[in-house]
């Protein structure tokens, strides 16, 4: 029984590192049971599923039409890789299947233990079947396992490299909308940081302002640190080389809302006050941006600072 919500593929694997079954025979008995008791094995599991607070959102999401459908393909893949020995189609669709459950939402733990769900009837079924002949049922159970563990690691691994993948896209979103760009008139740009900045964070700034000034063809941005709790020799480099950058870009930058604070560590670390063109506030940076945007005022590093906020 599959619920897979997006048509998108996940890369092809080796199988090489999986443990396929080979007991022709035991996987031919497994099958049979499996196959006899396929409907009401998965009328059960469809009934858990709906009332799954992860899955039964997704189940709702399709129709009846395409649930059926799902299970009707999935059910011959399984068929081929059981009973021929092709795996390949079967364990690329579980692997579509469990990328689609990360991008979905839906836990490690829940389809985890929607697979066990299945496991259990099934056992069951498999020694009422051959519970009179222990040999063949225990090499049927351990087919059984093995194609279960099959299963399970290639929805695993598929899962957890699209949540990877997943947590990385959503962190770079997150350092984008901390970082934003905005333009507010023709020729200027406003950054304003606020919260840590830390070495990534510090380059994506940097990216997303050099693409700004090339984007609208700025003349002056305006760097507010307001919101920058602590300014280090890691962050004072960083403006110095952002606004470095931004001059070779043809734009000049201004540094706003440095706290008496922060300034005095800067000079304890030795940095040269005259490597940044800096305000004491927002206003006052808006205020001789427009001066130079209407050349009344000297360009990045004449300009001299005025006095920090407190």
């Amino acid at each position: 029984m599959t619920l897979i919500t997006s048509d998108r593929e996940s890369e092809s694997q080796s199988e090489s590192h999986l443990r396929l079954p080979e007991d022709r025979e035991a996987l031919e008995s497994y099958w049979a049971v499996y196959d006899h008791s396929y409907e009401a094995i998965t009328a059960d599991l469809m009934a858990g599923i709906e009332a799954h607070p992860e899955f039964g959102p997704l189940l709702t999401s399709m129709t009846p039409e395409q649930i059926e459908q799902q299970g009707r393909e999935s059910h011959e893949r399984m068929r081929s890789a059981v009973l021929y020995g092709d795996w390949d189609q079967y364990l690329e669709n579980l692997r579509v299947e469990g990328a689609s459950y990360a991008r979905a939402g839906i836990s490690f733990s829940s389809w985890f233990g929607l697979l066990a769900d299945l496991r259990v009837p099934l056992w069951h079924r498999l020694f009422a079947a051959h519970g009179d002949n222990q040999e063949l049922l225990q090499r049927v159970l351990v087919s059984a396992e093995q194609v279960t563990d099959v299963a399970m690691a290639a929805m695993g691994e598929a899962y957890l490299r699209e949540k990877q993948r997943v947590i990385v896209e959503q962190s770079e979103a997150i350092h984008e909308l901390s970082s934003p760009v905005l333009l507010l008139s023709a020729g200027l740009l406003l950054l304003p940081l606020i919260g840590m900045v830390d070495s990534d964070r510090a380059r994506q700034v940097t990216e997303n302002l050099l693409e700004a000034i090339s984007a609208h063809r700025a003349k002056v941005v305006v760097i507010d640190v307001t919101g920058v709790p602590a300014v280090d020799s890691a962050v004072a480099n960083h403006l110095i080389q952002t606004a470095d950058a931004a001059r070779l870009m043809g734009a000049t930058a201004i540094v706003t809302g440095m706290s008496t604070i922060n300034a005095q560590t800067l000079v304890r670390i030795g940095v040269n006050p005259a490597s940044l063109n800096t305000r004491g506030d927002l206003s006052s940076g808006l205020e001789e941006a427009h001066r130079i945007l209407d050349g009344d005022a000297p360009t990045d590093g004449d300009a001299p600072g005025v006095p920090m906020r407190r």
